[in-house]
């Protein structure tokens, strides 16, 4: 019966092959890309592979970047998918693609990202990399600091006393502990500054994220 209605629902939804297969396709892309890297000897940094992600993704599935909300999900689960053959750096993609999505849906994300983490699918590293997001790519999260519903779902963070118990500091020069970042965040301190530290907002004045670049750039 079980597998009757998973057949059934795989027929009648085919989202997830859709980005099952997409990514496969973009894994090859970025092995291949991989390849030619290490034969020539040169160097690419972070921002220059995720730049290169993202002109893949476009080519390959530009729907994932144009409907990223209607895909969020079967995006999400790829992390956790042990059928899916994961290549260097997806821990990075997978979150970059889904800053794509408007901010209501991406804290909506961000529920099922706190249980994934408590479950131990996985890792602290990758945890952080949500809630915290690279800059580089967005910064839609800091810039929105305000909204009522991500509001909400820090004030929910700092009051969950298993997930402070389970997060602890990784990296050696990190200062400050993960409620105390979660407070300089609901409070806008990461993106409007302070007295002892210039927020995002100022650095980002004359420059542009990967994202907002190709939203200006292909025009979704």
């Amino acid at each position: 019966m079980l597998c009757c209605s998973s057949a059934k629902r795989e027929d009648s939804d085919p989202k997830p092959n859709k980005v099952y297969k997409s990514f496969q396709i973009i894994e090859n892309k970025m092995q291949a890309h991989y390849d030619y890297i290490e034969k020539n000897g040169t160097f690419e940094d972070l921002i220059g592979h995720t730049i290169h992600f993202f002109k893949v993704v476009n080519t390959v599935a530009p729907e994932l970047l144009t409907d990223t909300k209607l895909y969020k999900d079967d995006i999400l689960s790829l992390l956790i998918d042990k059928s899916f053959k994961k290549y260097d750096l997806i821990d990075y993609d997978i979150p970059y693609l889904l800053y794509n999505l408007p901010i209501d849906d991406y804290v909506d994300l961000l529920q099922s990202v706190v249980v994934l983490f408590k479950n131990g699918d996985i890792d602290q590293e990758l945890f952080e990399r949500f809630i915290f997001p690279d800059d580089f790519v967005s910064t839609s999260l800091y810039e929105n600091y305000q909204n009522e519903k991500l509001q909400l779902f820090l004030n929910n963070l700092l009051k969950d006393e298993e997930l402070i118990a389970k997060v602890k500091i990784q990296e050696p020069y990190q200062d400050l502990s993960f409620s105390e970042r979660i407070y300089r965040l609901k409070k806008g301190t990461m993106w409007e500054g302070n007295n002892e530290h210039s927020g995002l907002k100022k650095r980002y004045v004359n420059r542009t994220t990967i994202l907002d670049g190709l939203k200006v750039n292909i025009g979704y």
